[in-house]
């Protein structure tokens, strides 16, 4: 096979999300071509595409080096410093895209994204109206029979957006996104029958939920996950909110400026630290006494910082247990079970253990057998209290079989498993999500 068709199939592979055979094309071809430039660049998507940014970050450098002129390559290395946190890194890179390619619209969104970040809204608008100058949202191919439902999906260039990909099938659904930093006031929006609002991180300092409520303003049709409401999904608001519910348990939180995190902060020890706006387990550590703190501040970004209670939810095996489910349209749908000996549990790094898989097919199939009636009761409460239109609650048991939670908001995500039989159960589960969330998009476009 030659290097067009190498760089074909392993664009094909990325795409359709089989990251590991495209690892493997895009290495082949580097070992023949060592610098290949479209290689280097295809092979930082494939680490991007696994959350190894460090990896990207690597690749990307020596892709910069060796390719003077690229455009493509500085502003795909000023992507992932953003993914690491390193603004003025992020901003340096786009810049030098830009001036080696004045119109290269990626390098201006993530200047947007550098500018938002950093409170320069002034910046900030001048690089959306670049990043976004002709103003026209993408609409997707409708591959079904008869007429499909026209979706108008909401999302924000900078982050913090509800991962649909699992439930906008193009044989139901043909959907509109646009970008909020791209609207302005009179755009005509192409017509939809619903609006799905995927701005869902109520904990980043960005103006993404003020742009939403403005695309609002130009459509009457109804809207699932309105801002308004994602606005009260932060860490600590939500803890707030369901502390008095019966049968739940939050951790106490405070979010305060790192320079005045010093001394007895009134939580007890040890305490979790935490940067705002991040997931998956990214920028978040357990600080042990007093003398560890400045030491842990050191390795976390932002200036504001979230402080949360340590509440142990080990079971008497010595196992922590994350359950998570999700609330459509008011019913629980069991998601997935992470079982770890760590506190900081996810589900990409739990134990997989034939008894903890057990245990996860149980909670999946029957979680009142699994969790008992008193929890699945307090779940229902929360998820009445919270009335998210689609979202999810992670939690766990204490040792009173008290649901403790940990967070709950809009972002969190379907993933499909694979086909093998032995993911089935897991399968069929995503799969009763994704239906109920596609059964209340269709049934709100009426």
């Amino acid at each position: 096979m030659d290097t067009p068709d190498l760089l074909e199939a392993a664009r094909a592979f990325l795409d359709r999300g089989d990251v590991a055979s495209a690892k493997e094309l895009y290495l082949r071809l580097l070992l023949r071509d060592r610098y290949h430039h479209d290689a280097m660049l295809g092979l930082a998507e494939v680490f991007v595409a696994v959350a190894d940014f460090a990896s990207a970050n690597v690749v990307l450098t020596q892709a910069v080096a060796r390719h003077a002129t690229s455009s493509a390559a500085r502003s795909a290395l000023g992507g992932v410093l953003l993914e690491l946190d390193d603004l003025d890194g992020a901003r340096d890179a786009f810049t030098a895209s830009l001036r080696l390619n004045p119109v290269q619209r990626k390098a201006w969104a993530g200047l947007g994204v550098v500018s938002e970040r950093a409170g320069d809204f002034a910046n900030a608008d001048r690089a959306w109206r670049e990043a976004f100058h002709d103003g026209d949202p993408a609409i997707s191919t409708y591959r079904g029979q008869g007429a499909p439902v026209r979706v108008l999906l909401l999302r924000s260039a900078v982050d913090g957006n509800i991962p649909l990909t699992a439930v906008l099938d193009d044989r139901i659904f043909q959907w509109i996104t646009l970008f909020v930093e791209s609207f302005d006031e009179g755009m005509r929006l192409p017509p939809h029958a619903v609006v799905f609002n995927a701005v869902g991180n109520a904990d980043l300092r960005t103006r993404a939920l003020d742009k939403a409520e403005a695309v609002l303003r130009a459509t009457t049709a109804p809207v699932i996950n309105h801002p308004t409401g994602v606005r009260h999904t932060g860490r600590a608001r939500i803890a707030d909110r369901l502390r008095h519910v019966p049968g739940i348990v939050t951790p106490r939180m405070l979010v305060r400026r790192r320079d005045a995190l010093e001394g007895d902060l009134g939580l007890g020890w040890p305490i979790l630290v935490r940067s705002l706006g991040f997931h998956t387990g990214e920028h978040f550590v357990k600080v042990e006494d007093p003398a560890d703190l400045s030491a842990a501040l050191a390795t976390l970004p932002g200036d504001e910082l979230l402080v949360i209670e340590y509440l142990d939810t080990r079971g008497d095996d010595g196992v922590f247990r994350k359950y998570r489910v999700l609330t459509i349209d008011g019913g629980l749908y069991p998601l997935h079970l992470a079982a770890a000996r760590d506190w900081k549990v996810h589900y990409f790094t739990a134990d997989q253990r034939s008894e903890f898989q057990r245990q996860e097919r149980e909670f999946l199939e029957n979680p009142q057998a699994a969790l008992g009636s008193d929890a699945v009761a307090a779940l229902q409460r929360a998820a009445r209290a919270l009335a998210f239109d689609y979202g999810g609650i992670d939690f766990a048991l204490d040792r009173r079989n008290r649901v403790v939670v940990f967070e709950a908001n809009p972002t969190m995500t379907i993933v499909l498993p694979s086909t093998d039989p032995d993911q089935a159960y897991r399968r069929d589960a995503a799969e009763r999500a994704i239906g109920a969330t596609r059964a209340m998009i269709s049934d709100r476009a009426g």
